[in-house]
């Protein structure tokens, strides 16, 4: 388990609650928010320690009886929870059972440390019920209880739980940070730190093999719409439609999207600047470099344009193989 000075990437965030340390006064109530993969989580729980710490300050020491604790997972003063798949149901949430059980052990007060801390991951997830029941908690929390909760999702939250929150975001990280995660956490080095920095998109947690295989994937669909136009482009375009279409992950085609739009982006840099310092792909420059001859600037913003849009249309559900075929018509315009 890391330590709050130990986390590579997002300083602003971890300032604000370094702060909140060195002044002995934390927030009753936090909501870490941000994409997935980017250290919510890991940084709550560096927190967690941080508070919970023999030694005080502005960090864990990561030595005394209450880190260690916290780091084995055994602190009786630090409660998780995280959605589960309950009874007969068939979708992951936070439900009232579990609310019930954290207002239960919130009435006690501390053990051992010198308060209690509560973490709850992917607060999004917790249904209409428990989240009205949970409310009350955050109306009024026991004087001794910190409350970390952490989501992907911010807008989906009910507004009176947002407004008693003290919001801390979190961001992908620089290009530079998850390069040097790559290498000093991830045991990485040469070309292959660079193609898992650039396929995990900032994200650390995104930075496992299967994640990066899955990644790798999606950019191949992206980059076969950029494919050379000859004969064979229209077949195997609609080939590839019909294999998103067809497959069992729902959002495969707006990840595919999303890939897209960044190689797009990448290439209106090469072709404007003739640069790659700031580009999303930066494990496969040469080939943005063979691509970008084959369309003009004003084509590659268009299609910049018509994929942003049909990234905001998913909540529309439309047909995967219908949204590949209009990126399709758009390149051959």
């Amino acid at each position: 388990m890391l330590k709050l000075s130990e986390i590579i990437g997002n300083g602003v965030a971890i300032r604000i609650l370094r702060s909140a340390l060195t002044q002995n006064k934390p927030a009753s109530a936090y909501l870490f928010a941000g994409p997935p993969g980017v250290g919510k989580r890991t940084t709550a729980y560096a927190f967690a320690m941080a508070l919970l710490c023999e030694k005080g300050g502005d960090d864990a020491c990561g030595v005394c009886g209450q880190c260690r604790k916290v780091m084995v997972g055994s602190h009786p003063d630090l409660t998780y929870v995280e959605p589960i798949v309950r009874d007969r149901k068939v979708k992951q949430e936070i439900d009232i059972e579990s609310i019930r059980e954290i207002i239960r052990k919130l009435s006690f007060r501390p053990y051992e440390g010198k308060r209690k801390i509560l973490i709850i991951d992917q607060v999004e997830k917790m249904n209409l019920v428990a989240s009205n029941a949970f409310l009350k908690t955050l109306e009024e929390p026991p004087g001794d209880t910190v409350i970390i909760l952490t989501t992907e999702n911010m807008s989906s939250l009910l507004l009176t739980i947002l407004s008693r929150l003290q919001k801390v975001r979190f961001m992908p990280l620089k290009f530079e940070e998850i390069l040097r995660f790559a290498t000093e956490r991830a045991g990485l080095h040469g070309e292959q730190a660079e193609a898992y920095a650039a396929l995990s998109k900032g994200a650390p947690g995104m930075m496992s093999e299967n994640a990066i295989e899955k990644e790798k994937e999606t950019r191949s669909f992206a980059l076969a719409l950029l494919g050379e136009r000859d004969a064979k482009w229209d077949a195997d375009i609609m080939k590839m439609a019909d294999k998103i279409d067809r497959s069992k992950e729902k959002a495969l085609v707006y990840k595919v999207l999303e890939s897209f739009v960044e190689l797009l982006a990448d290439l209106v840099k090469v072709k404007t600047k003739g640069k790659c310092d700031s580009l999303m792909n930066k494990d496969i420059v040469d080939e943005l470099f063979s691509i970008s001859p084959r369309f003009s600037r004003r084509k590659l913003l268009r299609a910049w344009d018509v994929s942003s849009e049909l990234v905001r249309t998913r909540r529309w559900n439309i047909n995967p193989f219908l949204i590949i075929s209009l990126l399709a018509l758009e390149l051959k315009r």
